[in-house]
């Protein structure tokens, strides 16, 4: 169970922003939103979306240019580490469309899926995954 904190009047969001010149660090972008309602933040999960994001941005960034090592890469292997709890993550990315985030899937789940040895789309690999996880986070 993660720490939680309670705020009476704001919630806040914070989203990595990755600089687009090769550098490696991260801004952070920190969102607020103001209300009336107590609300519970759970800080492992905050804290799991927020590496999630970091390792995602840093992964599309070192490996936008050459797409030959997408998958050796310390950002990617990092998704795939952390297992189950990536796999909210990567639905929420699939949900907005096509991803090479499937791959992580394949690695977290050998034995969910088998194309029976062909080669598929990445449109078709996330139509097939999205309806494996629908059914998990309904």
């Amino acid at each position: 169970m993660g720490l939680s904190f309670f705020s009476k009047t704001t919630r806040s969001e914070v989203e990595p922003i990755p600089f687009n010149n090769g550098d490696t660090s991260l801004s952070l972008r920190v969102s607020s939103v103001e209300g009336e309602s107590v609300e519970k933040i759970d800080v492992q999960e905050a804290t799991q979306s927020f590496q999630f994001s970091v390792d995602y941005a840093l992964w599309k960034q070192e490996t936008s240019l050459l797409s030959v090592n997408n998958f050796d890469n310390k950002y990617f292997n990092s998704i795939v580490e952390r297992g189950e709890d990536s796999v909210p993550y990567i639905y929420e990315r699939l949900k907005a469309g096509p991803s090479h985030l499937v791959y992580a899937l394949e690695l977290i789940y050998p034995d969910r899926v088998s194309y029976n040895k062909q080669i598929i789309s990445l449109k078709k690999a996330r139509k097939i995954w999205l309806k494996i996880l629908q059914q998990q986070f309904q």
